[in-house]
């Protein structure tokens, strides 16, 4: 928050750098929408203090279905707890998930 103070929600950092944000859009809106989406991305954000992703969802009928199960469980790997250099080693980070129907 500009000009504020806040804390992290996992390891209490004072004013932490950024925010991680990774949206799951399913394929048919991804395509429908993709030049549009390109605003999105992290390079758009950087300044706010915000890490954007953009992950294409795939059903599980879809021929690029396991690349996507592979692609979620790097993002599971990278983003689920702190990292080793943090003072809170393994500790669970939040999430949110918004679902929009």
């Amino acid at each position: 928050m500009p000009g504020g103070r806040c804390r992290s929600f996992v390891t209490q950092k004072l004013n932490p750098k950024d925010i991680d944000i990774v949206s799951f859009i399913p394929s048919y809106l991804f395509r429908k929408f993709e030049k549009r989406l390109d605003y999105y991305w992290t390079d758009n954000w950087e300044k706010e203090g915000i890490d954007a992703y953009l992950v294409e969802l795939y059903m599980g009928q879809h021929p690029r279905f396991f690349e996507y199960e592979s692609n979620l469980e790097n993002w599971r790997k990278l983003y689920t707890s702190t990292k080793a250099k943090d003072n809170f080693v393994g500790a669970n980070k939040g999430f949110l998930i918004v679902r929009i129907k």
